[in-house]
């Protein structure tokens, strides 16, 4: 595998995904209605959407599905052993705020969970340009082969915003 086919390995998770939640009008719903409780948190509709969708793909136990809809997918998507092996994978994913200690625009990014102080070799070919070094946010890590690569959606905090977040978790 290449080192970036990540992001093609993605696409078809993703499409994985919606594949199953298109044919679930029940699961639809469910999603829609865990959206009411982020409604307070002054970010964009999309934004939301996103935030929301990535809780209810790795986090959220499903009333409907009994499960998440990660372990859904695994469980009954028609899905071949190499993808199952890496979306299985997937299951040790980190979702906290992190910090980013090192930067390789463009390429690549080294980022401290700040709540465990667990350092992660992150690729990434987008958010890597919008980021700073010592900015901190809300991501998702995943594993992928030797190194980790986000779900896609982050949040990060204003640079200034950044010391007061790691005096936080200091204080912790």
């Amino acid at each position: 595998m290449e080192v970036y086919n990540y992001k093609e390995i993605m696409r078809q998770f993703y499409t994985h995904i919606a594949d199953l939640v298109s044919n679930m009008p029940q699961v639809l719903e469910e999603i829609k209605s865990q959206e009411a409780y982020f409604k307070g948190l002054g970010i964009s509709e999309t934004e939301r959407h996103n935030l929301v969708f990535d809780w209810y793909i790795f986090d959220y136990k499903s009333e409907v599905l009994s499960k998440t809809l990660l372990e859904y997918l695994l469980e009954k998507g028609n899905l071949d052993e190499k993808l199952k092996s890496i979306y299985r994978r997937f299951k040790e994913g980190v979702f906290s705020i992190f910090e980013v200690k090192a930067l390789r625009i463009g390429k690549e990014m080294i980022a401290c969970d700040l709540a465990t102080g667990k350092e992660y070799g992150i690729k990434d070919t987008t958010l890597t340009r919008q980021v700073s070094k010592g900015q901190c946010g809300f991501l998702r890590v995943l594993p992928f082969e030797d190194y980790y690569i986000l779900t896609g959606t982050g949040y990060f905090f204003p640079p200034e915003a950044s010391h007061f977040i790691k005096l936080f978790f200091m204080d912790a």
